[in-house]
């Protein structure tokens, strides 16, 4: 990311402190591998070791966690907030529409033709058998 922004001549302070939240997700499992890789060692630490390993494991679960949410929590707050902009068409995106108005008659043939209820009984029984064989292996 760093070298992306150095490429792009990105202020080097807003740079580094837009980058931040990189270092506070990688470093508590950063931590918890070195801990654990010190689990066997000879020096006599190894169930310290294994509790730092462990704490840093949960530390990395609970910010790595709370980082996801607050980056969902906020996607859904620019999507409820701007609803009416980004649901505006653009014009970048009409080339994606029109593929998708030419490909309608194949997705309702493709939807027609999946339906459960038009599947001869010899599809459906090898659908449930794949299916079945895949639970039990």
């Amino acid at each position: 990311v760093r070298v992306a922004c150095g490429i792009m001549r990105v202020n080097i302070p807003q740079m580094l402190f837009g980058t931040l939240p990189i270092f506070f997700c990688a470093a508590p499992i950063v931590a918890a591998g070195a801990f654990m890789t010190k689990v066997g060692s000879d020096d006599g630490g190894g169930g310290m070791y294994s509790l730092l390993g462990a704490v840093s494991m949960g530390l990395s679960l609970a910010v790595n966690g709370g980082f996801s949410f607050f980056a969902v929590q906020q996607t859904l707050a620019v999507i409820q907030r701007d609803r009416d902009e980004l649901a505006t068409p653009r014009e970048e995106h009409r080339a994606v529409e029109e593929l998708t108005k030419r490909e309608e008659a194949w997705r309702r043939c493709y939807d027609q033709t999946t339906k459960w209820e038009t599947l001869s009984s010899c599809r459906k029984g090898v659908i449930i058998v794949a299916a079945a064989l895949h639970i039990v292996c």
